[in-house]
């Protein structure tokens, strides 16, 4: 807890049981699912035991890691059970220190030796469990190598995951994602810089769990209601049609009006393929009858054009971003709403809009919470996903 609290708080989260039956091929640590879809650690009480302190450190964040990296869930997956648990256990033993490894640990130097011996190639550090899988012999090659005896203790406990229908497996998965995202926060609020020493993958990881508990809408439909809501009507006279009321004519007629203001920020983080999709769900609002003027701009305006149902060849631009001459633009045009297509990257606006305005993050490393431009309009998220995005 104090030396690396992230490990701390994320171990503190789990139930543990003490089992006092065990001999020397029982693992010390080992993972296996309750009845309620919980996650507990089981400590064999003999070789547990059997380990110095550092050692037993080094159990605890070993499995922490194989959770925090998802491999009890992939090993059913492979054909190959034992060369997995090389694999996974190559992984995570990379970011032990020596003093922490059990003795018959496997290590990336142990296997490289054995590889060049038999005249592989030697695998390269911190790389993901499939290409350790990948590039390791078939297990029969090495099933009688003393130095690999410690590889895949306790992981036979983890087949019982890979036999879990999908709703369970999404109700555990679920409960590892918030574990995972609490102590990420509790971490931070005792030491703000813990986060960024995590290693790679492990950040990775939980970028990848928090992104899995955001809630999802349809970023499309709200940028549909928003177009909607932006629509407005006056009373034209008509000689066709007489009045309801006193059957006279003239007679009067809803006008809608809808005129909106679509700024795409051309700058050099633009994502061509969102680009493309943004432009393609401008179609519909354009084809329902809104009259759509279009500005390309970075630090300035470098483009504007009426859109007439096709989209730009190429956009120009590419330099850095600005918001503030789009929003005169729209002010001085007196249009009914403005969308803001940018990576969110930039200080806010200092021009006020005077028609509503939204934001579509195409940037998924833009905090949602943080921006300021939250204070200047409505921000939506446009996330890699075809359908779904968060709503804030």
């Amino acid at each position: 807890m104090l030396n690396e609290p992230f490990y701390g708080h994320y171990l503190s989260s789990f139930h543990k049981a003490t089992l006092e039956q065990g001999d020397e091929g029982t693992a010390p640590l080992e993972i296996k699912l309750k009845e309620n879809s919980n996650i507990q650690f089981i400590c064999h009480f003999t070789p547990w035991g059997a380990l110095s302190e550092p050692q037993q450190l080094g159990a605890l964040k070993h499995e922490a890691l194989h959770l925090v990296l998802r491999h009890p869930f992939d090993r059913h997956q492979y054909a190959d059970s034992a060369r997995f648990d090389l694999a996974a256990d190559l992984v995570v033993n990379q970011y032990l220190s020596p003093d922490q490894l059990a003795p018959n640990a496997p290590t990336l130097e142990l296997v490289n030796q054995w590889l060049t011996g038999l005249g592989h190639p030697e695998l390269e550090p911190h790389r993901e469990l499939s290409y350790y899988y990948q590039k390791l012999p078939q297990s029969n090659q090495f099933s009688g190598n003393q130095g690999f005896d410690g590889a895949g203790q306790g992981h036979q406990s983890w087949n019982a995951l890979g036999q879990l229908n999908e709703a369970h497996r999404s109700l555990v998965s679920q409960q590892l994602d918030s574990k995972l995202e609490e102590s990420a926060q509790r971490t931070e609020q005792v030491n703000a810089r813990a986060r960024g020493l995590l290693p790679a993958s492990v950040q990775e990881a939980l970028a990848q769990a928090i992104a899995r508990r955001r809630p999802t809408v349809n970023w499309r439909r709200l940028l549909r209601l928003f177009a909607a809501s932006a629509r407005r009507t006056s009373v034209k006279n008509t000689l066709r049609r007489p009045s309801k009321r006193y059957g006279t004519t003239p007679g009067t007629r809803i006008q809608p009006h809808q005129h909106i203001l679509v700024a795409v920020d051309t700058s050099a983080s633009v994502d061509d393929q969102q680009l493309s999709r943004f432009f393609e769900e401008l179609h519909h609002i354009w084809r329902a009858g809104a009259e759509l003027t279009i500005v390309e701009c970075d630090t300035e305006i470098k483009r504007q054009y009426r859109y007439k149902g096709e989209s730009p060849k190429e956009i120009s631009g590419r330099g850095g971003t600005c918001f503030d001459a789009p929003i005169e633009m729209a002010n001085r045009l007196r249009v009914d709403a403005t969308v803001y297509f940018t990576d969110g990257e930039a200080p806010p606006p200092e021009v006020p809009a005077r028609a509503p305005i939204l934001w579509l993050i195409h940037n998924d490393r833009t905090s949602i919470k943080s921006t300021p431009l939250c204070q200047c309009g409505r921000v939506i998220p446009m996330t890699d996903t075809e359908t779904s995005t968060r709503h804030s």
